[in-house]
């Protein structure tokens, strides 16, 4: 078995080592999207709304990982959508920490 991986090319030596620690790392569950969160995304859709001054029509919530460390984050979009268009009256995206529920950032546009 050595004599076989000595005869390995090393770069698909290094596609199968970093193939098993990926697939360990699935494994583990420390690549799931939803590890480590302590915020829910109805709770996220509150935070957020304290964040704008209007009443949102349409809502669309994402989880999102961020950062080198893959921090969990919701970001929620928060719109008055114009009817019979794609396009918004106002829409704004708060970004929550789904650890913390703290608001990382607010990105608003109006029209």
């Amino acid at each position: 078995m050595i004599n076989r991986w000595k005869n390995i090319a090393r770069p698909t030596k290094v596609i199968l080592i970093l193939g098993t620690i990926l697939l360990l790392l699935a494994a583990s569950g420390f690549l799931r999207a939803d590890s480590g969160i302590a915020v829910s995304s109805d709770q996220a859709v509150e935070i957020a709304g304290q964040h704008v001054d209007f009443v949102s029509e349409s809502t669309q919530v994402r989880l999102i990982r961020q950062g080198f460390n893959l921090r969990p984050v919701w970001a929620v979009s928060l719109a008055i959508p114009i009817a019979g268009t794609g396009e918004f009256e106002r829409l704004t995206t708060v970004e929550v920490d789904a650890v913390t529920g703290a608001v990382l950032r607010v990105v608003a546009s109006d029209g």
